[in-house]
């Protein structure tokens, strides 16, 4: 747990250099964060416009990470929460808020707090089973369904009907359609996962600093 909290509050000061005030300033036309207390309204919008951007900008990092197989699941978590903290360090400051002592951590992980952030996990989840799934298609072997549906599940019925005589798949696909389908239908994953999760990291910030 310790490690894990050393781990988030370190992505945490990353991603908090990556959403600078100056940007935020230029972008909002003012010289001072603290005008943009003034005008919650027009901080909203600010807001909303800095978090689509970065939105966009997740989703590229999930096609990316999604169809690159396991070097860009490897680097997938760490990747989604610097972009999840940034968002919400965007949001923040786009209210006025500094966010550089170490009170305004609360705020930042109070912002998280009604995020679902298990849709990181649920997509490794995805992102893995359609790995297995490749490899089963590809080579027949149906011994790896177990592994891709769980110990809880009885798959000797699906196993039955998807074999044939020989104890085979009855439907195969070549390695080549296999390579060209996989990389597809994980980055569309990736983009799709990245761009709900952000939306909520957005949506609850705002929330918080408003």
């Amino acid at each position: 747990d310790k490690a894990s909290d050393q781990i988030l509050e370190l992505l945490a000061d990353f991603a908090s250099t990556l959403s600078d005030s100056k940007s935020i300033l230029e972008e909002a036309g003012v010289d001072s964060l603290a005008k943009l207390q003034e005008d919650t309204a027009r901080s909203g919008r600010l807001a909303r416009a800095l978090g689509e951007k970065n939105r966009y900008i997740a989703m590229a990092q999930g096609a990316i990470s999604g169809a690159t197989g396991v070097v860009g699941a490897a680097s997938d978590i760490p990747l989604s929460m610097i972009l999840v903290f940034r968002t919400v360090y965007l949001t923040g400051r786009s209210y006025g808020f500094e966010l550089n002592q170490p009170q305004d951590r609360a705020l930042i992980f109070e912002a998280l707090s009604n995020v679902d952030l298990s849709l990181v996990a649920e997509k490794q989840a995805i992102l893995l089973g359609l790995r297995s799934l490749s490899t089963m298609l590809g080579t027949g072997n149906l011994q790896s369904l177990q592994a891709l549906l769980g110990t809880n599940h009885d798959v000797d019925p699906l196993v039955k009907f998807l074999s044939d005589e020989n104890g085979q798949l009855k439907w195969r696909l070549s390695p080549a359609i296999i390579d060209k389908l996989s990389p597809v239908v994980g980055g569309a994953v990736g983009a799709i996962y990245n761009a709900r999760l952000l939306k909520e990291v957005s949506e609850s910030a705002q929330q918080v600093f408003e």
